[in-house]
């Protein structure tokens, strides 16, 4: 779930990045925001660092899956798997 929030975050920095250049403005014909293109550039660029993080920590949650065995010797069969965090 976190993951996709940092997507949906990387989008909207991106969005407004994009939108800090006045040719982009020009060509979807959005008038001027109000707010200087350099600080529109930075606002942007803190979102998508801000998605960055979010998307990492999330990956960064991963359980390792060990197998459970029955019998013994060559009669040993894996009859499920087990999640042990790192």
């Amino acid at each position: 779930m976190k993951k996709t929030i940092g997507y949906v975050v990387a989008g909207i920095g991106f969005l407004i990045l994009v939108l800090s250049y006045p040719a982009i403005r020009v060509l979807i014909k959005i008038p001027s925001l109000g707010i200087s293109d350099t600080y529109l550039m930075i606002i942007g660029a803190v979102i998508l660092l801000a998605a960055a993080w979010i998307i990492s920590k999330s990956s960064s949650e991963k359980f390792k899956e060990v197998p459970i065995y029955e019998g013994t010797g060559k009669n040993r069969r894996i009859v499920g798997m087990q999640r042990v965090s790192e």
